[in-house]
């Protein structure tokens, strides 16, 4: 049938005319005409508005015409049957990374690159984007420069060249990759573009500014796109079988090892939580992974938080599998987690998570959590009830070795930066006692080699302090 119209859309009639008129759920497609430069990102919160429809934004072709997101993601709710979204004739300006809500529906595309337009709160394994005679202002110019660079080998005439881009084959499918420079200095015009969420016709990739003021990145997670390496691929975990599918997932969907894998939390995590009491088994990772806590006033908005909630929940990974609860070692309770992080809790179970054999170092790092309900070691039955932590006792006394990590106690392929452990007390006091004789030190344990401590003690119990990393 014919389109629904909507024309003559500035800044004070666009939002009323998609509140209107995009969250009807009809098949009929919604054309949005945009004569002024308009706003579309700052004061609103996440799903702020719904788009059940099929609704095309067109600007003037005549002149350009601006939208400005605000460096805001998760606005537009693009989920429902129908809904799907097109931008023609537009530039799109203070385009931001994605944040934890946005890792959810992002696999197999990365939050840390701007240009997918996070804005839009649509699953990214299939359809999603449509740009047509746009231009996409990235958020820096080391993305444009990546993506220039990762455009150009997708293209090279030399096999050793393209492999640098094999995700773009194996993840992102990736069927039609046509761009010329220009038409601007540091710019690229993307001719054709087709993947399995975008359909790109004419978009210019630029990090200048055309009409709205260039705003700063936002707070929180903060990714250094690698010009010569894959984009990591950033998933969301709120939950036992969120984290578990987060882990299982690159095996399952042939992810690139060439990619970096990145769980956010989004939400305080236990193992083996109440409602899910046989949710964990062992799980192995094989890929260079980050585990990293989004602090909790990221996510303060000022839109229903309950609308939070419901994007967040509606789209996560269901579980894959479940296993029996590993029983608890004797050691401490850890009190409830603190107001600014997210804490995962390991239900004291030993070797939760597996390093392979010869695992590099920092093959798995963990940053902004809290860390409780930490093991003691394996052979701590046979460990003298009175042997005290004067540092030079069995390693199995010690929760701060972090038990639920399987690895290689001789090298350093777990760090842990800016981390909080929470430890038992008698272990607690032997370490503040260390600290506060010296800003660094180091526990003589047989076996265990780079178990060093430095700087504010306190980080690994209650107080979240600046601590650098500590390589275990």
């Amino acid at each position: 049938g014919r389109c629904a119209i909507s024309a003559g859309n500035n800044n004070s009639t666009l939002m009323p005319a998609l509140l209107r008129e995009a969250s009807k759920s009809t098949s009929q497609p919604l054309l949005v005409l945009i004569t002024a430069n308009v706003s579309l990102g700052i004061g609103l919160g996440p799903g702020a508005i719904s788009i059940c429809r099929p609704v095309i934004m067109a600007g003037l072709y005549s002149r350009p015409t601006s939208v400005d997101f605000g460096m805001v993601v998760n606005q537009l709710n693009v989920t429902e049957p129908y809904a799907k979204m097109y931008w023609q004739s537009l530039d799109l300006e203070n385009l931001s990374p994605g944040d934890g809500l946005s890792a959810a529906i992002a696999p197999p595309y990365g939050v840390s690159i701007s240009c997918n337009v996070w804005a839009m709160y649509c699953p990214r394994s299939k359809p999603c984007l449509n740009l047509i005679n746009t231009t996409s202002v990235v958020a820096t110019a080391a993305e444009r420069d990546y993506l220039t660079f990762m455009f150009s080998m997708y293209n090279s005439p030399l096999p050793s060249m393209r492999q640098t881009t094999d995700f773009y084959h194996t993840d992102l499918k990736v069927t039609t990759l046509q761009f010329i420079p220009g038409p601007g200095n540091d710019e690229i015009t993307c001719q054709v573009v087709k993947s399995l969420s975008w359909d790109w016709s004419y978009n210019i990739i630029t990090a200048e500014p055309r009409v709205a003021r260039k705003l700063p990145l936002p707070a929180g997670l903060q990714l250094p796109i690698q010009q010569t390496q894959a984009g990591p691929l950033v998933q969301a975990v709120d939950g036992c079988s969120s984290f578990e599918s987060a882990v299982t997932y690159p095996e399952e969907h042939n992810i690139s090892a060439t990619r970096r894998l990145v769980w956010m939390l989004t939400a305080n995590v236990t193992l083996n939580p109440p409602d899910q009491p046989k949710c964990w088994q062992r799980q192995t990772i094989k890929y260079t992974t980050k585990m990293f806590g989004e602090d909790f006033q990221d996510n303060v908005t000022d839109g229903d938080p309950s609308v939070h909630s419901l994007l967040h929940q509606a789209l996560l990974p269901a579980p894959t599998s479940t296993a029996p609860a590993a029983p608890a070692a004797d050691t401490t309770s850890a009190p409830g987690p603190l107001s600014q992080v997210y804490a995962v809790g390991f239900d004291y179970m030993r070797a939760a998570l597996v390093l392979p054999p010869g695992a590099p170092d920092k093959q798995f790092e963990i940053e902004n959590v809290m860390l409780h309900q930490l093991p003691q070691g394996p052979k701590i039955g046979s460990v003298q009830a009175d042997s005290g932590y004067d540092g030079s006792v069995a390693q199995d006394v010690w929760t701060v070795l972090m038990w639920p990590v399987e690895r290689d106690m001789t090298g350093a392929s777990l760090t842990l930066s800016h981390v909080e452990l929470v430890v038992p007390k008698p272990e607690f006091d032997y370490l503040q006692a260390k600290a506060q004789a010296a800003m660094s030190f180091a526990v003589q344990l047989a076996g265990v080699v780079g178990t060093a401590f430095a700087s504010h003690v306190g980080c690994y119990l209650s107080a979240r302090g600046s601590c650098p990393p500590v390589r275990l």
